[in-house]
């Protein structure tokens, strides 16, 4: 196994750094802004991570990383939440003629049986109908079997014809209504107020989110500045350099890790480490969205995550430029223990078999990565 690239390159630096690889072992991705990118801020994202920790949801897109927290709830949707929720067994018929082919029929057809929905007559259940929120406290109150209110907490729900129900979800503490006196029975369910609606029906607690951070280059100190955590840098172009360290006397002795990268990359701070430092690389942010089409798709250089941005497998590159270095890890903490194997091709095509257990791929200078198979 060679020296990884990164830290060969910065011997060109010995004005800016001494070179390090020793220092705290390395910490895997987390979570900071939760399992969606479309909902860091929203009131409900507490409650949209606990159903996404029950099952509930994998979210609104093939990538897995939106929510789509403002988008209308459908009746199709509304039956696979509570099917999820309340873990319903199969249905021994299909109770609904316009649910044929739908990704939702099963759970459809399994709340029918529970009781929980009559359709809206003639055997049909109108799937893509969005649901009102008068229609939603229906669904929750025979889903949950909530007991009669003995209190009419709203104004607005008179004469409506699921009014004892809005009174029940009123009542269990799972809605507050839209208001001080008003419930707002005809406006359309959110997919953001559905999570909420339903982790209070089930009591899950709001899971905490760890907020989304931003940094520039320059000195930044750990545990006052920036937590610890993985970071990716914003800018593209060749030149990044970062530097981990344990102590601020610019001694050889006081660096972790350091990096003298071109393209994205991504870089583990320990909780340990005293600072982290960086020039020409950009904002740094702790937000590792997917920035690749697909974990299938071609991909250039720089560090991604194996996995949500890579899969695992197969990859090869022509390699056009020469000179390309590569290598698969286990962290991102910039130290050689993180280096699961690596390699410098000088000319010639390149393939590499990316393992199941690999955290990272990185490389430089080799064109364009497909994927074979």
């Amino acid at each position: 196994m060679i020296a990884p690239l990164r830290v060969l390159g910065v011997t060109v630096l010995t004005s800016l750094s001494l070179i390090a690889t020793s220092g705290a072992a390395s910490a895997q991705p987390g979570g900071p802004g939760g399992t969606f990118s479309d909902d860091n801020g929203s009131t409900h994202e507490g409650y949209i991570e606990a159903i996404v920790a029950e099952g509930i949801t994998s979210g609104c897109g093939t990538g897995g990383r939106t929510y789509c927290p403002s988008s209308a709830v459908t009746r199709d949707q509304m039956a696979t939440f509570l099917s999820r929720a309340l873990k319903l067994p199969p249905a021994s018929q299909d109770f609904f003629d316009d649910d044929a082919g739908s990704v939702h029929e099963d759970n459809i057809n399994r709340v029918a049986e529970a009781g929980i929905t009559l359709g809206d007559g003639q055997d049909r259940f109108s799937p893509r109908a969005p649901v009102r929120r008068d229609q939603m406290a229906s669904f929750l109150t025979r889903a949950f079997r909530l007991a009669p209110a003995p209190q009419d907490p709203f104004t607005d729900d008179g004469g409506n014809t699921h009014e004892a129900s809005i009174n029940a979800v009123a009542a269990a503490g799972i809605t507050q209504g839209c208001g001080t006196t008003r419930y707002c029975p005809a406006t359309i369910v959110q997919r953001g107020q559905m999570a909420s609606f339903l982790g209070r029906a089930l009591g899950l607690q709001p899971r905490p989110v760890q907020p989304v951070a931003f940094f520039a280059a320059g000195q930044q100190r750990i545990g006052v500045d920036i937590p610890g955590g993985t970071y990716r840098n914003s800018d593209s172009r060749d030149g990044c350099y970062w530097v981990r360290v344990n102590g601020f006397g610019g001694t050889f002795e006081e660096i972790n890790a350091n990096g003298f990268v071109n393209g994205r990359t991504l870089v583990t701070v320990a909780p340990g480490d005293k600072g982290f430092t960086s020039q020409r690389c950009g904002t740094w942010t702790n937000d590792l969205s997917p920035i690749t089409v697909s974990p299938v798709a071609p991909f250039a250089n720089g560090t991604f995550l194996v996995g949500p941005e890579v899969q695992a497998g197969t990859w090869r590159t022509d390699n056009a430029g020469g000179s390309c270095y590569w290598e698969r890890l286990s962290g991102f903490s910039g130290e050689f223990a993180d280096t699961i194997a690596n390699d410098f091709v000088d000319a010639g095509q390149v393939t590499v078999e990316m393992g199941g257990n690999d955290v990272g791929f990185s490389s430089a200078r080799c064109g364009t990565w497909t994927r074979q198979g």
